[in-house]
């Protein structure tokens, strides 16, 4: 930059020990390294499903989008150069004053009326409009990337408010600063050649997300001083932007893109050799079917995969995944589940299956001697620290620690690495936290990680860059309420938007929720046309569907022709996708597997059970008992225990994380496919809640099962036969080789309608229960089996219909039912829209003012999850425990720790601060309802640690301490935890 006055404006700068500034950065500098960041991100790292979306928001050029987005990073700060930024260092100013800067003297009140960000998206639009005779909403297409580069693209309203403080701007010399720094972005970028056929783009809204997310990104990278260093006060940096951008990318060390190819193999074939299943082992039906829909399949488009539970559905998924970021261009994928368990399990299967698909740019690349390249994983969820693999791919090769990430863990100067196949899994330095972390080519989280992307919330861009990277794998889609589906639609919109490939499974799908989230996907892939209504204020949802009914096609194969015919509920397992941009249906072939159940209904009676088991179990077995509440759970395992002794085990929520994963472990191994664990023992009993129903391949003789929404019913049915034992299971005890479910929780079968049991209700509500109850009662008065899978789609769709299920007698009270739970979904999903993410609006409509109310920063906590997720209130306590001396102690059982002392007044290393982080487990329930929440934490926050609140694992976090007996009074509440029972709750006598 020429000697002037812009020379001497800073964007950066350090002090020393003493608090005098000793180092600085001038502001041309910084939009240099910047641009030239963003540069090599688009050359090395956007894949090419992101790079061609912002091409195409263009002229299709891909030398005009790098254009593009190199000239907003190169102007990112221009706000930077005013006054209300320059006062904030006093000895800068001076220099910029006595170069004929006026720099007044601001209050910093004054100065915050005019944050840098706002700043900027003035500059450039004034520019834009003034100089090039752009019109205001054009210009602001591109302001409003400068203007959302912290995070919040700025409102209407906040750039008004802006514009009444124009000393704040300053004037004479400021503004040809201002003008010169701009013109020469542009001039270093080819930008001043592109402005004129700019003039009219009207750029969509995901573009304008995507290049403020990349501006963002490269903005971090160019603000880490470890890699652009700072110059000493008064002196010039001595290199070109390009010679710092090179050496900094070098350490940065960020992995390419992962570029999978569609090698041609059969389904058999890949099978073979991306699952290690041996050379004998063929594709299942469903699997066949996807990865052949996947070779023809709209790209971007989407995949619904329907198919019973243990048909290989996941397998189906990564298979069609490979396929697919072949065809987009995709960098990877996001693997997206309901629970933090079940994440925690596919992390393993996803990083097996990623170390044995070949890298595409690995077999293109000659030079490549080592037959590895490394690809950026992660594990996205609260708890994530706490995963043994995650945290071996966290550990470095050189233990050089060299600072916290934004959660507090350790930052080192080396990757940690894990080799997997033909691949190194890297959980990068750079890529962790909330706002980095979905950024990682692999990422595989809870399906809050997801919904977040619907949530008004700061540096929302990050995420919604993260998933435009991927394509998307959505599990359990089946398993969430009204208020999750709500975000979930809006999530589905921008993926849509972003043209994301998005692949959803399930076992126990009704049409009706199918058919809003295909819709939701195909309203963000065709946002509104400029100039028309951007959106109805309602949404008749009845005829919406209807009419995707009726433009749904099937077909028995790849090859068969469309048939008019409508949908038909026995056709399963099925696949939705989207071909030639219509809806079309085809079928897959069973695997063969035909699970006949005996259903049978019981009295809610545990001498009953007790009864039954004593049966049922003569001459060994395993049984499954399931309860919709962790109470009752409790309740039947004691009285089952008294009988039944060492064969009963229980299972819940209420345990505390690590006896949780040890339950987990426990039931895989014991129960889980033949040769894969240990022995199956001769007689047990296992006591279970909702944790058993879904995502966890476990095995039983015989289920007795409270009444439970049919889908979810179905799910608990699906733990039946899972895997064949024995020619005809003749492994099994002779006589539970027929797979026997009974039905219990209903005080009153005989009544009409049947009484409900009151923990159900509460759970589910009447009218989900009721239907159920309907088809057991039917199918019990009828021929008294079940067929998986011939019936699970009949049961699903007709649970969900709206036709009338039941006796005549039933239907007023199933009328008054329905009423009230529509009244609940309508309830949830008014209050999801409070933070919900407006849709996409027509392109070149600006996204000023796009996450304006939002609720802040949006994370993997508790009360994260609770922006998105309806549960029932609940609160996160970590379980501890005194001894007879009065010691701190961690429970029993805890890997590598258990019963060790903890020391209240130090803090913890990082290895014993993760045991005790997971010793957490939550309350919910009556004891949390109305004001008990604020009573239980008052009565709480006497645990108070002051040496823990340094550790960002430990720091405000509630802790209930145990006497020696497991038993504390907090209140008027009893609490008593073991690792047999869990944390049993009871009001104090």
């Amino acid at each position: 930059m020429d000697q002037s006055a812009g020379q001497l404006v800073w964007a950066k700068s350090s002090v020393d020990a003493y608090g005098c500034v000793n180092s600085w950065l001038p502001l041309w500098q910084h939009l240099d390294d910047t641009a030239a960041v963003a540069a090599r991100l688009w050359d090395e790292w956007l894949p090419v499903q992101v790079r061609h979306r912002v091409s195409a928001g263009l002229d299709g050029s891909d030398s005009a989008a790098r254009c593009l987005l190199t000239f907003l990073a190169g102007v990112h700060d221009v706000g930077k150069a005013t006054p209300a930024f320059a006062v904030q260092v006093p000895v800068l100013a001076d220099q910029m004053v006595l170069s004929g800067l006026a720099v007044p003297r601001l209050l910093p009140e004054e100065r915050r009326r005019l944050p840098h960000s706002v700043a900027g998206e003035v500059l450039l639009e004034r520019w834009l409009r003034q100089r090039h005779g752009w019109s205001r909403e054009t210009a602001s297409e591109l302001g409003v990337v400068v203007g959302g580069h912290h995070g919040v693209p700025p409102s209407k309203s906040t750039i008004l408010r802006a514009l009444d403080h124009p000393e704040l701007f300053g004037s004479g010399p400021w503004e040809e600063v201002q003008v010169a720094l701009i013109e020469r972005a542009a001039r270093r970028t080819g930008a001043d050649l592109q402005l004129a056929p700019w003039r009219d783009m009207a750029l969509p809204q995901s573009v304008q997300i995507t290049l403020t997310a990349v501006v963002i990104v490269a903005d971090w990278i160019a603000s880490d001083s470890e890699l652009f260093p700072l110059s000493a006060l008064g002196d010039q940096p001595r290199e070109s932007a390009e010679q710092r951008a090179a050496r900094a990318w070098t350490e940065l060390e960020l992995p390419r893109p992962w570029h999978a190819t569609d090698t041609g193999l059969s389904p058999d074939e890949l099978v073979r050799s991306r699952f290690g299943w041996g050379e004998a082992a063929v594709a299942r039906p469903v699997q066949h079917a996807a990865v052949e829909e996947a070779r023809v399949m709209d790209v971007p488009g989407l995949l619904v995969i329907e198919a019973p539970m243990g048909e290989g559905k996941t397998e189906a998924a990564l298979l069609a995944t490979e396929i697919l970021v072949a065809r987009s261009g995709a960098g990877g994928c996001f693997v997206a589940l309901p629970t933090q368990a079940t994440t925690d399990a596919m992390f393993d299967r996803v990083l097996d299956w990623l170390g044995r698909v070949p890298d595409a740019v690995i077999a293109a690349d000659a030079q490549s001697t080592s037959g590895h390249r490394a690809t950026s994983v992660t594990l996205a969820h609260g708890k994530a620290s706490l995963n043994s693999t995650f945290r071996e791919l966290r550990t470095p090769s050189t233990p050089q620690q060299i600072g916290l990430d934004e959660e507090g863990a350790p930052l080192w100067a080396h990757t940690g690495r894990d080799t997997l196949g033909s691949l190194d899994g890297v959980v990068h330095r750079w890529m962790t936290g909330r706002k980095k972390g979905p950024l990682a080519d692999f990422v595989v989280g809870t399906i809050d990680q997801l919904l977040f992307t619907g949530l008004r919330a700061r540096h929302l861009a990050l995420r919604h860059l993260g998933m435009a990277r991927k394509v998307v794998i959505l599990d359990e889609i089946h398993s969430f309420d009204a208020y999750m589906n709500t975000y979930l639609q809006s999530a589905l919109e921008w993926l849509g938007a972003h043209g994301v490939t998005v692949i959803m499974l399930s076992a126990t799908l009704p049409s009706s929720l199918r058919e809003e989230l295909v819709a939701a996907y195909r309203r963000g892939m065709a946002p509104p046309e400029p100039g028309g209504v951007d959106r109805p204020a309602r949404i008749d949802w009845a005829s919406r569907a209807a009419a995707l009914r009726a433009s749904i096609s099937i077909d028995a194969g790849a090859g068969a022709a469309a048939s008019s015919e409508p949908e038909v509920f026995g056709d399963y397992p099925v696949l939705t996708s989207l071909r030639a941009g219509e809806v079309r249906q085809r079928t897959a072939a069973p695997s063969g597997r035909d699970t006949e159940v005996r259903l049978e209904i019981a009295p809610d009676d545990l001498d009953a059970l007790v009864a039954m088991l004593r049966e049922a179990l003569s001459d060994g077995g395993c049984a499954l008992v399931v309860r919709n509440t962790v109470a009752r759970a409790q309740q039947t395992a004691q009285t089952l225990t008294e009988v039944f002794g060492q064969d009963v085990r229980l299972v819940h929520s209420r345990f505390i994380g690590h006896h949780r994963m040890v339950n987990d472990a426990w039931l895989r191994q014991t129960f889980g496919a033949p040769g894969k664990g240990r022995e199956r023992p001769h007689r047990a009993i296992v006591v279970g809640t909702q944790v058993v129903e879904q995502s966890l391949d476990v095995d039983f003789d015989v289920l007795i099962t409270d009444l439970a929404p049919t889908d979810l019913l179905l799910q608990r049915i699906g733990r039946l036969h899972r895997h064949e034992r024995g020619p005809g299971e003749s492994l099994r005890p002779s006589s539970l080789r027929q797979a026997r479910c009974v039905v219990v929780g209903v005080p009153d079968w005989s009544s009409a309608p049947p009484e409900l049991d009151r923990g159900g209700r509460a759970v589910y509500g009447e009218h989900v229960l009721l239907r159920a109850a309907a088809l057991v009662i039917e199918c019990v008065g009828a021929h008294g089996v079940v067929h998986l899978p011939q019936d699970i789609a009949p049961w699903v769709q007709r649970a969900y219909a709206h036709g009338p299920l039941g006796p005549d007698s039933w239907q007023e009270a199933m009328a008054v039912a329905r009423q009230e739970a529509d009244r609940v979904i309508a309830s949830k999903r008014e209050r999801a829209s409070v933070f919900r993410l407006a849709p996409p609006r027509a392109a070149g409509v600006p996204v000023l003012g796009w996450i304006e109310g939002s609720i802040g920063e949006a994370d993997d906590t508790v009360a994260g999850q609770a922006q998105v997720r309806d549960a029932d209130q609940s609160i996160e306590v970590l379980v501890l425990q005194r001894d007879n001396d009065g010691q701190l102690r961690l429970l029993d059982g805890v890997p590598g720790f258990g019963n060790d002392l903890v020391d209240p007044e130090r803090a913890p290393d990082p290895a014993l601060a993760r045991a005790i982080a997971g010793s957490a487990l939550r309350i919910g329930g009556w004891l949390v309802r109305g004001t008990g929440a604020d009573r239980l934490i008052s009565a709480l926050e006497k645990n108070y640690f002051a040496a823990w609140q340094r550790d960002p694992l430990l720091s405000e976090r509630l802790v209930l301490v145990l006497d020696p007996t497991g038993m504390s009074q907090v209140g008027d509440t009893l609490f008593k935890y073991d690792p047999v029972h869990g944390l049993e709750m009871s009001r104090a006598t």
